[in-house]
């Protein structure tokens, strides 16, 4: 697991269910958090890409806030800067919150390229999904990894 954070703003990553790895999302994500989070999802894409390993990202944004709009815009080039692996890198966010689905796709239209991602309403939703999305890439499923069972990290303090 890795944590990047700043003051309130708040990313972890989870890799033991690998080639499913999950972030979670606290607070109004800042510059600093934004950079360490792209730098690290561009490791796990890079690597997908090389091993050629079907690999699901969820990201669970359910304690996130809307970012500025400084964050939203670099969030926009850092996501446009991403190695595209289509049909190999499948990604879920979950966004209970209107206001941050709002902020998620007001980035999607600064960018330069369309985002695969797929919004969904929970993180067993999330789960099921990335597991189907294994199961028709032909890819192993993480043993033990359960929709109904998944505990989500705590708010780091």
């Amino acid at each position: 697991m890795q944590t990047f954070r700043d003051g309130q703003s708040a990313i972890l990553t989870d890799d033991r269910w690998a080639p499913v790895y999950f972030v979670t999302w606290f607070g109004a994500t800042s510059e600093k958090t934004a950079t360490g989070y792209f730098a690290w999802n561009r490791q796990v894409i890079e690597t997908a890409i090389r091993t050629k390993t079907p690999t699901v990202l969820i990201s669970d944004a359910t304690d996130a806030e809307r970012p500025p709009p400084k964050v939203r815009a670099l969030m926009a080039e850092l996501s446009d800067a991403q190695p595209r692996a289509e049909g190999l890198v499948f990604s879920y966010v979950v966004l209970p919150n209107a206001l941050i689905r709002g902020a998620l796709t007001a980035m999607q239209w600064l960018t330069r390229k369309p985002w695969p991602i797929e919004m969904v309403a929970s993180l067993p939703e999330a789960i099921e999904r990335a597991l189907a999305a294994l199961d028709g890439a032909g890819a192993r499923r993480p043993a033990g990894l359960d929709p109904r069972g998944y505990v989500r990290p705590k708010r780091p303090t």
